[in-house]
């Protein structure tokens, strides 16, 4: 009994905290044409809402890419939780993000008519090279590593796909797949290695395309 009436208060101070994040959040949109400390935070809280509606589009959640403009709070914590588990694959990243930011980030701050919309501008445009650089590196290291292992074909998902999913091992659908010896391999971007999956664990391949890591 004690421990129900621990989860049913764990779950509506979950519920109040989201609710009152969410109103905080809508409190400081709604006040653009403001003055003051209300206009800042709602410049602060219109740059973010942008870099959540990018980044939901490039997951591909077209469908709601509007609607948790209205909960970015919620998706912004659930984009940090899901970069917790690239940190070693955006490592590979990081100083070309903050390069790129940087650069773009001055340039900007050159054209008055801009200075508003900087921050999001500058965090937008390095999100999307980033992601398309992504790619590329995502290819570089799983050939690398495939090669190794003596594989040099990878079924594969693209970077997109994977921001989406981030599936974790032993799950249905995977990053990657190689066989080595007839071993089955999946991809890992926490490990940024290959780690085995079990015969009896069914994995779902439709949709991968196959990469040539010989070309």
């Amino acid at each position: 009994m004690a421990g129900k009436v621990f989860f049913i208060s764990i779950a509506i101070f979950k519920f109040l905290a989201a609710t009152f994040s969410i109103g905080i959040w809508l409190w400081a949109l709604l006040g653009i044409r403001k003055g003051g400390n209300r206009r800042l935070a709602s410049l602060i809280a219109t740059h973010l809402a942008i870099l959540v509606f990018v980044y939901s589009a490039l997951r591909m959640d077209y469908l709601i890419a509007f609607q948790n403009i209205l909960v970015a709070p919620i998706v912004l914590w659930r984009m940090l939780l899901d970069w917790m588990g690239y940190l070693p694959f955006l490592s590979q990243l990081a100083h070309f993000a903050a390069v790129t930011f940087l650069i773009l980030f001055l340039v900007l701050c050159l054209m008055p008519r801009l200075t508003l919309w900087t921050l999001s501008i500058s965090l937008t445009i390095t999100l999307l090279v980033c992601v398309s650089v992504a790619e590329d590196i995502s290819k570089i290291l799983m050939c690398r590593t495939a090669l190794e292992r003596g594989a040099s074909s990878i079924a594969r998902r693209d970077f997109r796909w994977s921001l989406r999913h981030a599936p974790q091992e032993y799950q249905f659908e995977i990053h990657a797949f190689i066989r080595e010896n007839g071993q089955r391999l999946g991809w890992s971007y926490r490990d940024l290695d290959w780690y085995s999956i079990p015969e009896e664990v069914h994995i779902n391949l439709e949709g991968s395309g196959i990469l040539d890591c010989r070309l």
